[in-house]
């Protein structure tokens, strides 16, 4: 029975599984995401199941639908620390208007 040849180049770096870095941030709990944040957490998507950002249109100009996935605070907690857990200042969004609410926060103005 012939033996196959050895994947050599590209498609040998595509065929073995991809490894993902070590997390090297302290755990959720140490963060400040701990009981007391998951159960506020539930709360908030249980309430708006759906991501506000994308029921208002704000990044096209119609509104969609998406599942809230991810509960984001409105005023950051490294501005507002007393706020993290206020459930005025909490939000539900989909994985892609967290994601952009998130770099636009963390990305300075740009000047012309």
């Amino acid at each position: 029975m012939p033996i196959k040849p050895p994947i050599l180049g590209a498609k040998a770096k595509a065929a073995q599984p991809k490894q993902r870095a070590p997390d090297l941030r302290p755990n959720s709990g140490v963060r400040g995401y701990g009981k007391d944040w998951q159960r506020l957490r539930a709360k908030v998507i249980s309430e708006e199941p759906l991501c506000r950002l994308c029921l208002k249109g704000s990044h096209s100009q119609r509104p969609r639908i998406e599942a809230a996935v991810e509960v984001d605070h409105i005023v950051p907690v490294t501005l507002a620390p007393e706020l993290r857990l206020t459930r005025s200042n909490l939000m539900p969004l989909c994985k892609s208007c967290h994601r952009r609410k998130t770099i636009m926060e963390r990305t300075p103005l740009r000047q012309p």
